[in-house]
């Protein structure tokens, strides 16, 4: 193999990236402040314990990057490249930073060191250093971004639901195949031979490739000179983040690893703890909201503010859902549709309460009932999920946990409501399931907050 790359995957130099780029804030934020204590007062002093306090503004800065996708130079949402939304991230660092620093009390270290105009200098400054590095990283990212050569070795129709999602995924660079279809075996460890003789940042096999033993033998060879090998499910449940329906099978389920949610009492017990807390807190916080937008709801039509649907829950048990109305009084009078984009049905406030997800602020209840958790799939109406569990295999494993008002699928796939959009949606659940952390839930709340305020995904 030759002209082998520091950077072997798309996830590695993705690692490299966001590490580099979090150093650099963590120096350009010390350096900011830093400067502008120097330049407010004429002096800082190294031994002084309070000159340091600005530290505790650093994990702020660092979620709300995070929320703004600011820790990969090449990503693009809004039509903002990196260096507009360091601008527009740091609008937000500023007005929650002076938060932090005038609640904190007038005797506070973070008040007499940040205060007087300190907070605001630094944050002018760190938004240049913050912006310029990754207008520059971004070009060189672009220039250095390995081209990575992926070689799949299996079933046409694999490859073509597998090239699909390359085409969706520049970053995970080239995909070229040895389809084995009308050929022996000895034609394809020909072809594998050829094609390994350059470097490849992996091989893909399908499941019936692991059936020959004399191709098993020649990759496990191949393996043990330095090839990295994935199975087609592990790729996608790795690089992919989904698990594809099309290629799993009830074997698979009797031995791979995860699904604990299922069966950990304990952290189903955490996660309710979990539930019942910030529902709790939420409930109170976003009381006012809620009151101001039922009364708009009313004086559009005078129609009802809550929308009340029956959902399909965890083990296929139904309950009632509640939500803000965005249709129309008489939205379903010829019968159960699925909302479709630009739907003639969903009112004016109605598209903008459920572009910012406040419709789903009376959730918030079914949380606190126990009916639904905070994360999970989304529950669906029964004339669907009966529709669905005909046609989708494993559709009805997303009834083994409690609903959620956001989930994998939502902050990861784009808004849709048909046959296909299930299926795609259904990968990302399953994927939830298997692979259930509190970590896990963790992201999917901050990458909701980020669809909120990017819009991004459904």
């Amino acid at each position: 193999m030759n002209n082998k790359s520091k950077f072997q995957n798309p996830r590695s130099f993705i690692f490299f990236e966001s590490t580099v780029l979090f150093f650099w804030d963590f120096f350009g934020f010390n350096l900011s402040f830093g400067l502008a204590y120097l330049i407010r007062y004429g002096e800082f002093s190294f031994y002084d314990i309070k000159n340091y306090s600005f530290l505790a503004l650093f994990p702020v800065m660092v979620l709300i990057f995070y929320i703004f996708d600011l820790y990969k130079s090449h990503s693009k949402v809004l039509i903002a490249r990196p260096p507009i939304r360091t601008i527009m991230a740091n609008i937000f660092l500023g007005l929650l930073a002076s938060l932090i620093v005038y609640s904190s009390g007038s005797n506070s270290y973070l008040m007499e060191f940040a205060g007087r105009g300190v907070l605001a200098i630094a944050l002018g400054l760190y938004t240049l250093w913050a912006a310029i590095f990754r207008f520059y990283l971004g070009i060189w990212s672009e220039r250095h971004r390995t081209n990575y050569t992926w070689l799949f070795v299996g079933k046409e129709d694999h490859f073509k639901k597998l090239i699909h999602y390359f085409s969706e995924r520049p970053d995970l660079g080239t995909l070229n195949s040895i389809l084995i279809n009308e050929l022996n075996e000895e034609e394809i460890k020909t072809k594998l031979g050829e094609a390994t003789g350059q470097y490849l940042s992996g091989l893909i096999i399908d499941e019936n490739i692991k059936e020959t033993q004399s191709l098993l033998s020649f990759l496990m060879k191949k393996r043990l000179e330095g090839l990295r090998i994935f199975d087609l499910l592990d790729y996608y449940e790795q690089f992919l983040a989904f698990i594809p329906i099309f290629v799993i099978r009830d074997g698979w389920f009797a031995v791979s690893r995860g699904f604990i949610l299922i069966h950990n009492a304990f952290g189903l017990r955490m996660k309710r703890i979990f539930d019942i807390i910030v529902s709790s807190i939420m409930i109170v916080l976003t009381s006012p909201l809620m009151l101001i937008t039922a009364v708009l709801i009313k004086l559009q039509d005078f129609g009802p503010s809550v929308f009340n649907q029956t959902r399909v829950g965890e083990n296929n048990e139904e309950f009632i859902l509640y939500k803000f109305r965005s249709m129309t009084v008489n939205a379903e009078i010829d019968g159960a549709k699925w909302a479709q984009k630009n739907d003639s049905r969903i009112t004016p406030f109605g598209n903008f309460i459920r572009v910012t997800r406040i419709d789903e602020l009376p959730q918030l209840f079914n949380v606190l009932k126990g009916e639904m958790s905070f994360i999970g799939p989304r529950p669906e109406r029964k004339v669907f999920t009966d529709m669905l569990e005909k046609d989708i295999p494993y559709f009805n494993l997303r009834h083994l946990v409690k609903p959620g008002i956001t989930g994998w699928a939502q902050v990861n796939y784009p808004y849709g409501a048909s046959k296909e959009d299930a299926i795609e949606k259904l990968q990302y659940d399953l994927y939830y399931i298997k692979n259930y952390t509190f970590f896990l839930d963790l992201v999917i709340m901050i990458k909701t907050i980020r669809v909120i305020l990017l819009g991004r995904g459904r």
